[in-house]
C-alpha cells in the first residue's frame, strides 16, 4: 500500500495537482474520484498570483514537492499546459503530456 502523497507505480513517486480553478471547486472532484489521500501537494487559483498560461502554479507544485522542475511531469488536457511549461522559450519541465479528458 502507497503511503499518503504518493502514488504506487512500482516506485514511491510523488504525486501534486495544479489547477487553475478555485479550491471549492477542486477539493470535492478529488475526494469523490479518491485522489484526494493520494497527494502530496495541492495547488489551486488561491495559492497563486498569476493563472495559465503563467507557468506559477506548476512551478508552486514542483516545490511543494520539494523536486526541481525538470525533475517533473506535467500531464495536462490542453495545449495551453503545453504554454505554461515553456517560459520565454525555456522548457522548466522535462515532459508534458496532453491528453483529452472525457
Amino acid at each position: 500500500m502507497s503511503q499518503p502523497g504518493y502514488c504506487n507505480a512500482g516506485a514511491q513517486v510523488p504525486v501534486a495537482v495544479a489547477c487553475s480553478a478555485p479550491e471549492a471547486r477542486v477539493q470535492p472532484v478529488l475526494e469523490t474520484t479518491g485522489l484526494w489521500p493520494a497527494l502530496e501537494a495541492v495547488v489551486t487559483a488561491e495559492d497563486v498570483y498569476r493563472g495559465r498560461p503563467d507557468p506559477e502554479a506548476y512551478l508552486l507544485a514542483a516545490q511543494k514537492l520539494q523536486r526541481p522542475p525538470v525533475r517533473c511531469v506535467v500531464i495536462g488536457n490542453s495545449n495551453q499546459v503545453h504554454y505554461c511549461i515553456c517560459s520565454q522559450d525555456k522548457v522548466l519541465f522535462r515532459v508534458c503530456l496532453c491528453v483529452q479528458v472525457i
